[in-house]
């Protein structure tokens, strides 16, 4: 059975939660949305509040999974992490992440690549 994108990204953002938990991360929530935007993974560690946008793909024929964080892409994500700061009363040091899943196109072997790009793209809040 063939994976839809929608789940080939929902796996993406499971390895990325994992990985991060990991890495000792503190996940605040995941699939944050608002009206101005939606922020994959929300996380912090050593007082760092870090909003992540994970990008999956089957394999980088297309290019890295990376290169799809348009800079439209990253507008909503300052937007909805905005919101979010102003609503939460966040006062840590913010960081907007990229993680990228490369899962492989091999469904009898589930073996996956995870590249975390912290400071990604940036902004003042």
């Amino acid at each position: 059975m063939k994976k839809t994108a929608k789940s080939i990204g929902n796996d993406g953002e499971k390895i990325a939660v994992k990985f991060l938990k990991s890495k000792k991360y503190i996940i605040h929530t995941t699939n944050y949305s608002n009206r101005y935007g939606e922020v994959d993974i929300i996380a912090e560690k050593d007082g760092v509040v870090a909003f992540i946008e994970v990008k999956t793909r089957k394999n980088s024929k297309f290019g890295r999974p990376s290169d799809f964080v348009t800079p439209q892409k990253q507008q909503r994500i300052v937007s909805a992490a905005q919101y979010y700061v102003y609503n939460n009363g966040i006062t840590e040091e913010l960081r907007f992440d990229v993680i990228e899943v490369l899962t492989g196109d091999d469904p009898a072997n589930p073996q996956y690549y995870v590249n975390h790009f912290e400071d990604a793209f940036g902004v003042d809040c």
